[in-house]
């Protein structure tokens, strides 16, 4: 038994021992990432910087530029005169089939409302703002002044009569109306105010 014991044990040292194993290559150095343009970021707002806010209504109202008195008369005296002869050609254009309609009459009632409506609209949008019941009558006794007197010079021809009280009244009712607008327009900020006279007019304070 000993004898085979040592015969292994002769055999296992003259066996050649096992090479060393090649030592493991470092892996591949992971391909590089392709370049990335550095990204700009956005310029920061300075610390005083404040963001854009839009002024309250009061603050745009002050800065808008307003006009003046002398151009805010004419040019609404000017679109006045130009409803009155529209509201002449408007009469005419209605009437003109039926002769029997009194052409000279609804001139009166319809020229009256062009005049001070026309003329308000722009009064007010050249910064006016004053009272158009007031500015309405005074046109409207106007231009029923201006049909009576028309009437009174020719009342044979309706037509010619309503050309007669159209040219006669056109500009003093579009002139009493916008004095009226613009003397009862709010001055300095204070609103227009009105009491009713002993005499019973209406007056402006």
């Amino acid at each position: 038994m000993l004898p085979l014991l040592l015969a292994l044990s002769l055999a296992q040292a003259d066996a050649p021992q096992p090479a060393d194993a090649p030592a493991e290559e470092p892996a591949a150095e992971a391909a590089e990432a392709p370049a990335v343009p550095p990204v700009e970021l956005l310029p920061t707002a300075e610390p005083s910087a404040e963001p854009d806010v839009l002024p309250p209504p009061s603050a745009r109202k002050a800065a808008a530029p307003e006009h003046s008195v002398t151009t805010r008369v004419l040019v609404s005296g000017a679109a006045a005169v130009a409803a009155s002869f529209a509201s002449l050609g408007i009469t005419l254009a209605l009437t003109g089939a039926n002769p029997g309609l009194d052409s000279n009459f609804a001139n009166a009632m319809l020229a009256p409302l062009l005049i001070t409506g026309v003329g308000f609209a722009v009064h007010r949008a050249l910064g006016g703002n004053g009272a158009i019941m007031l500015a309405w009558l005074v046109s409207f006794a106007v231009m029923g002044g201006s049909a009576a007197i028309a009437a009174a010079i020719d009342g044979t021809n309706h037509s010619t009569t309503t050309l007669y009280a159209a040219l006669i009244g056109s500009l003093p009712a579009a002139a009493g109306a916008v004095w009226v607008m613009e003397a009862t327009s709010p001055k300095a900020g204070r609103p227009a105010r009105f009491a009713l006279l002993p005499t019973g007019i209406a007056g402006v304070f």
